[in-house]
């Protein structure tokens, strides 16, 4: 077996990743989509989320709100909206994880439910929410 070579990725080798995934789900007669929006104001990027979907399920891969811009519903109103248009594109559910540090107590407040918690060495949590769509 030769030697494997293992490098960090370039934004163009995670093209390339998403290529070679993108073709073996078409073989398997599933779309992989992508769900990326942001917010914008005074013309500076205050909040985004990214998310995927991959069959019926659209999961938030990321989802960040500035301090400056927290508390104006711009995370909420990105969540909806990435619901909305996945709904609108298939998806059944919607699937996000956090961390016990992070926004444990955000998800449950936009109608996610706890489908389980794994417990990390440093005592924290790792949580995984799931919302029918």
């Amino acid at each position: 077996m030769k030697e494997l070579i293992i490098l960090p990725n370039s934004e163009a080798d995670n093209s390339r990743t998403d290529e070679l995934l993108d073709a073996y789900s078409a073989r398997k007669g599933i779309e992989f989509k992508r769900y990326d929006y942001h917010i914008e104001q005074d013309g500076r990027l205050v909040a985004g989320i990214m998310a995927w979907s991959l069959g019926p399920d659209v999961h938030i891969d990321s989802l960040a709100v500035d301090e400056s811009a927290r508390r104006q519903g711009l995370g909420a109103a990105l969540l909806a909206h990435v619901e909305e248009v996945a709904r609108q594109q298939g998806c059944t559910t919607a699937s996000v994880d956090t961390f016990s540090h992070q926004a444990p107590d955000y998800y449950p407040k936009q109608g996610y439910k706890v489908i389980f918690r794994y417990p990390l060495d440093d005592g924290s949590e790792r949580i995984y929410f799931s919302k029918r769509l």
